[in-house]
């Protein structure tokens, strides 16, 4: 969370995106597969200041007594994301040679840098008060409207 606090949430995001679109790139460059394994952990090391920056920019868009709303959306979309990535990469592997994937995999991540620098809040405000519960009538709601989300796809 350092690199959030020194540098806000949507500079942070921008730039741990366009590193992982690099070493995504710098996969397909890789011929042995404890280059393969060193990239990997970069990738995993260097993307974790992403989850801080989406705390921040949920606490942004929600006010607050929708935020748990947010967090929910922000596990879900991330359980969401890994799923489909994988199974797409998975699907894609047997198409497509490796080096192809993994630069699109970096154009992916370079997508993602542009499109999160130009819709995430900068500066998200601080709010502070007490959460609401949800019955379960609201949370089939909920789950509705967050499948609809553009953020939750975005997310994912």
């Amino acid at each position: 969370g350092w690199p959030v606090d020194g540098f806000g949430a949507r500079r942070t995001y921008v730039g741990s995106m366009l590193v992982v679109g690099a070493l995504a790139a710098a996969y397909s460059l890789q011929h042995s597969s404890a280059g393969v394994a060193a990239i990997a952990f970069l990738v995993e090391f260097l993307s974790t200041p992403v989850y801080p920056c989406h705390v921040q920019f949920i606490r942004g868009w929600l006010p607050v007594t929708e935020a748990a709303r947010g967090f929910w959306l922000l596990g879900l979309s991330s359980r969401t994301g890994d799923v489909l990535s994988k199974l797409g990469f998975g699907s894609l592997l047997a198409l497509l040679r490796w080096e192809q994937l993994t630069w699109g995999a970096a154009g992916l991540a370079l997508f993602a840098a542009v499109l999160g620098g130009s819709t995430h809040a900068d500066s998200p405000a601080v709010r502070d008060a007490p959460g609401v519960r949800l019955s379960a009538f609201e949370l089939r709601s909920v789950l509705r409207h967050i499948l609809c989300s553009r953020q939750f796809w975005l997310g994912a």
